[in-house]
């Protein structure tokens, strides 16, 4: 899937948007640091989140997109088919790297000393993951404690080329790719405070189906929104 997107002041770019590479991991990463600068994962560093794109390489169930602009990834969107088990293999496989970094991190990052409580629940939920695939007792099929299995879990688009309808590219390619899955619908969760978010997502086409004060769920189907005409 290509597209051209004009912006003012630059050359017209010519952009890619194709499933996720081992080549496309540092940059990933980087973009990831760079659009979600104030959250919790972006703080634990390139490596982790390197490895936390690694996931979407080519890993049956899960499944990456990139919008590559020259040699270099502009936006990414990453989401999985079963959030716990996910969750279970990636914490499984990556727990004594994931603690080091952590307790890394702790020391140096005032930020992550003083979020650590509010995460709290997902690290709860991460060693019940890491208990589960040890005692082999998450068999494929086990429902998932989210609303909805398959999740997007992540999308960033550089703020250079925002504006120009390539989130949607990135979500449809995602969804094209849940579709091929037999996957009908998916779900995320979204922080309360994330306006642009939002905004995005009820323009798109998801529908909010759970809010608290900190975190919004929304769903949708996986027919492509974008439209031709938008192109």
């Amino acid at each position: 899937m290509t597209f051209e997107t004009p912006k003012p002041g630059l050359p017209s770019p010519h952009i890619m948007v194709r499933r996720i590479q081992g080549e496309d991991l540092a940059g990933a990463a980087s973009l990831h640091r760079q659009v979600f600068a104030d959250y919790f994962l972006a703080h634990l560093g390139q490596g982790f989140l390197q490895r936390f794109y690694g996931e979407f390489v080519e890993r049956p169930g899960n499944y990456g997109s990139v919008a590559i602009h020259g040699d270099r990834p502009i936006g990414v969107v990453v989401g999985t088919v079963d959030a716990d088990a996910f969750y279970s293999q990636f914490y499984s496989c990556n727990l004594v790297a994931t603690i080091l970094v952590f307790l890394k991190r702790f020391a140096a990052d005032p930020y992550i000393r003083r979020n650590c409580m509010a995460r709290m629940p997902h690290v709860r939920r991460a060693l019940r993951s890491v208990a589960r695939h040890l005692r082999g007792s998450t068999p494929v099929g086990t429902p998932s404690t989210l609303p909805l299995p398959a999740r997007l879990l992540s999308i960033a688009v550089d703020p250079d080329f925002r504006g120009q309808d390539l989130a949607e590219e990135l979500v449809d390619h995602f969804c094209q790719q849940l579709m091929q899955n037999g996957v009908g619908a998916v779900g995320l969760s979204v922080r309360a405070d994330n306006g642009r978010a939002i905004a995005f997502y009820e323009r798109t086409g998801w529908q909010r189906t759970e809010a608290t004060d900190t975190t919004i769920q929304y769903s949708r189907s996986t027919q492509p929104h974008h439209s031709a005409e938008s192109k």
